[in-house]
């Protein structure tokens, strides 16, 4: 009996100890759920049936603090709904929490969820928006605050996703959110505008409608050759390629346009920035060559040197010796055709680069070859010894002026041995000392010459050589030059453009007045009355002349050309007739060089009419 009312006061003390609040409470956030924000976080619930934000784009989750339910407290025990829902607006606000959203009382939770998610830039808190015409106008708001593209893919109005694609592509540069805007006119829009902001013309290449060469050219900075091959108008084209130095990544067929220009300028890029000589080739005039020199000065290799033709054998040669020299193959000199000075050149060239002696007797005969061969070894291994197997003066002594030179040593001289040179009167050290004085233009370093007269005339060149000073305004004409003294006047000096005369027909003289210097431009265009017809253009009403401006429909022809007798549709006569003249009926005016009409029928006797007759 003790013991069943020993077990029935427990329980009841139990019980009172439950009522009594002693055991731990259930928490605000236990009531609320956890607290939400911007970023990732948290998942928790809340006894009311909602749930704490889970964070948005780019966010982190934040627990709630007592600090947060203190003031969540505070709000709810305002005494009227609109302080209420006043102060729970702006707690959510201020702590980037949309929980305070399950206490409004006069707003909907959805006009709640837009204002804090408007407001924080959280495009989860707009996620929880019910309406749809809401949850659209607030992530395309938080969408265009933020420039964040997976935003706008949550927007189903599609009005509002391309307004928000728009402005996501301009803001971050990025042209692929452009192809993800529905309406063409501002998918357009968006690449024209992508393009400028990243500098990036290819993406004028995905614009539909209009006029793409605007869109092209609006870009800044050098366009890419690719693009100006893509250009409509043949002027801007032409232009665009002369200022192209990029490195195509595609190839371009610089034949497909109907101007010259474009061709030639579109072949000129290419070849030169990928080292192809082939498209050089595609120039049927002048520069071609000009074409060729330039591939060979930045990709001298055997390579190029196999693309260029017989036909262009200057070309081809100096590509032959540069390419020689690089790879270091002396046999590859074997290629040059034509020019045995140039082979004897390249094999020097090639054996200095080894800095085999050996290899400078490679050209028999050829003994000032090997001399410089020798010389130009010693200065480069610094070498003395090598001067000695030297066999003409001026190279031997040179020898060793050079090396003192390079030392900035003139004792160096001392050391050449040979006292009884072949042609020269006194021994070899007296000429290395003169020629080291001169270059240095330093007078003492004539007086280590043991002859008189010969330092006498050291002394002299070198003053004479200290008169030619530069900007001093005087030019001793008799003993200075453009070469030694910036006062003395170019041959190509000039004041007016009749003063500058290449000789040439092929170019354009003219004399620069800012420079007073004479230009030299080859002529390029097919321009009547400069007396020269470039190998591009075409006779005045020839059936084959193209157009090379379509804005202004000129085409090729110049009057400065001349048709053939053929394309006149006349004859020449054989070697033992002369024309006939058509209304003198005689020969008199005629030789039988002369272009003559084709054979006419007379229209009274049908009678064929012979323009060419026997020489009488």
């Amino acid at each position: 009996m003790k013991s069943r009312f020993f077990v029935i006061a427990i329980v009841l003390v139990l019980f009172v100890i439950l009522l009594s609040g002693c055991t731990k409470k259930g928490s605000l956030q236990d009531v609320l759920g956890n607290k939400g924000n911007s970023g990732s976080g948290g998942t928790g619930g809340s006894s009311d049936g909602s749930s704490g934000s889970t964070g948005g784009t780019g966010g982190t989750g934040t627990q709630t603090n007592p600090t947060f339910e203190t003031k969540l407290r505070d709000c709810v025990a305002l005494d009227t709904a609109g302080k209420i829902d006043e102060c729970l607006l702006d707690l959510g606000k201020r702590e980037k929490n949309d929980v305070v959203c399950n206490r409004v009382v006069l707003i909907s939770q959805d006009r709640c969820f837009y204002q804090i998610g408007t407001d924080v830039k959280d495009d989860f808190i707009c996620g929880k928006i019910v309406n749809g015409d809401t949850k659209n106008d607030c992530l395309k708001s938080v969408g265009l605050a933020t420039g964040k593209e997976e935003t706008c893919d949550k927007i189903s109005n599609k009005g509002y996703r391309d307004e928000c694609m728009l402005n996501s592509a301009i803001k971050n540069a990025e042209g692929d959110t452009c192809g993800k805007i529905f309406a063409p006119d501002s998918r357009d829009s968006c690449y024209r505008q992508v393009a400028v902001k990243a500098r990036d013309a290819f993406l004028c290449d995905n614009v539909k409608q209009g006029d793409k060469d605007s869109c092209y050219l609006s870009v800044p900075g050098k366009l890419p050759g690719e693009i100006c091959a893509k250009l409509n108008d043949v002027v801007k084209r032409v232009d665009c390629f002369v200022k192209a130095d990029n490195i195509p990544i595609e190839e371009v067929n610089c034949t497909d346009f109907t101007d010259t220009n474009s061709t030639v300028n579109c072949s000129l890029w290419y070849s030169k920035k990928t080292g192809d000589a082939d498209y050089c080739y595609n120039i049927k005039d002048a520069r071609k060559t000009h074409c060729l020199e330039v591939v060979v000065d930045i990709y001298p290799d055997s390579e190029t040197c196999g693309k260029i033709q017989s036909t262009d054998s200057i070309v081809k040669n100096l590509c032959t010796i540069k390419a020689a020299v690089i790879e270091k193959d002396i046999e590859a000199c074997e290629n040059i055709k034509g020019n045995s000075s140039l082979k004897r050149k390249c094999k020097i060239d090639v054996a200095v680069e080894l800095g085999d002696t050996e290899l400078c007797y490679s050209s028999p005969g050829d003994i000032g070859g090997s001399d410089d061969c020798l010389s130009r070894i010693a200065l480069a291994q610094r070498d003395l010894s090598l001067c000695e197997d030297i066999r003409t003066d001026r190279a031997y002594f040179w020898c060793y002026a050079d090396i003192a030179l390079n030392f900035s040593a003139p004792d160096v001289c001392e050391k050449a041995p040979r006292d009884n040179l072949k042609l020269f009167p006194y021994p070899a050290k007296e000429y290395c000392y003169n020629e080291y004085a001169v270059a240095t233009e330093d007078t003492t370093i004539c007086n280590n010459i043991t002859f008189s007269a010969y330092k006498a005339e050291c002394k002299q060149k070198i003053g004479n050589l200290l008169k030619c000073v530069d900007n001093d305004g005087v030019c001793e004409e008799d003993i200075c030059s453009v070469l030694n003294d910036n006062d003395c006047k170019s041959p190509t000096y000039c004041e007016a453009d009749s003063e500058c005369n290449d000789n040439k027909s092929s170019t354009k003289d003219t004399c620069s007045i800012a420079e007073k210097k004479c230009k030299f431009e080859t002529i390029n265009e097919c321009a009547n009355g400069d007396h020269y017809c470039p190998a591009f253009c075409t006779y005045e009403g020839s059936p084959g002349a193209t157009i090379i401006d379509e804005e202004t429909e000129k085409t090729n022809e110049d009057a400065d050309c001349i048709p053939t007798c053929e394309q006149k549709g006349g004859i020449v006569c054989a070697e033992e007739k002369t024309c006939l003249d058509p209304i003198r009926g005689t020969t008199t005016e005629f030789t039988k060089d002369s272009c003559c009409q084709p054979d006419t029928t007379d229209p009274e006797t049908s009678e064929i009419i012979e323009y060419c007759v026997t020489t009488e």
